[in-house]
């Protein structure tokens, strides 16, 4: 099989862009980096263009640059979706921005642009991170009246932002609420609630 057969055609020239962009991330300003970007993708990019390269920058942590590609986006009028949101979102959970995560989140919320499962894991696990029991466990609310279907980690994200807030009572609300959406319990649940009760 030849190299990148599998590799959508659409995100080729992305991989040549990427590392342009992390070398101009230093120090972090966006005009040079708009200047890359209007270059390699003249008329914007495919979005998912857009989506690979906010993933691969995302994995890297590189968290200021997917910031800047997001705002590059918006002011050049190109589409943004969820795909694109859930990676910047994830990117500023593994850097502990869980202010800059939730700003997100609410302007998804305002432009229309419908949250997925994983929308809410990664914005609870930036809260999480943040020691905001409340606000995680506010976003794991929210999901019961939107059309998204929690997972083990969504339960998870929620019962360990409690038990690092010493709020056991509180942690056994999501674990209790496991049931309700019929989503099977792991290790790692059961050992949380357990955390959190000996608190």
């Amino acid at each position: 099989m030849a190299p990148h057969a599998c590799k959508p055609a659409a995100v080729f020239g992305a991989d040549s862009v990427i590392p342009i962009v992390i070398r101009l991330s230093s120090p972090l300003q966006a005009a040079p980096i708009f200047a890359a970007l209007d270059n390699a993708f003249p008329t914007g990019p495919d979005p998912r263009t857009s989506t690979y390269i906010l993933s691969r920058l995302a994995r890297e942590c590189a968290v200021g640059v997917t910031l800047v590609i997001l705002s590059w986006h918006d002011i050049r009028k190109y589409q943004l979706n969820r795909f694109h949101y859930n990676a910047v979102i994830d990117a500023c959970a593994k850097n502990d921005m869980w202010t800059e995560a939730l700003r997100l989140y609410c302007v998804m919320m305002q432009r229309e642009v419908e949250p997925s499962t994983i929308t809410f894991n990664t914005m609870m696990s930036a809260c999480g991170k943040g020691s905001k029991w409340e606000m995680t466990l506010q976003a794991f609310k929210v999901i019961s009246y939107r059309s998204v279907e929690p997972d083990v980690l969504t339960f998870n994200s929620a019962m360990s932002a409690c038990e690092k807030g010493t709020q056991w009572e509180k942690a056994l609300q999501p674990f209790c609420a496991m049931a309700q959406y019929m989503v099977e319990s792991k290790s790692a649940t059961l050992n949380t609630a357990i955390s959190a009760c000996q608190q």
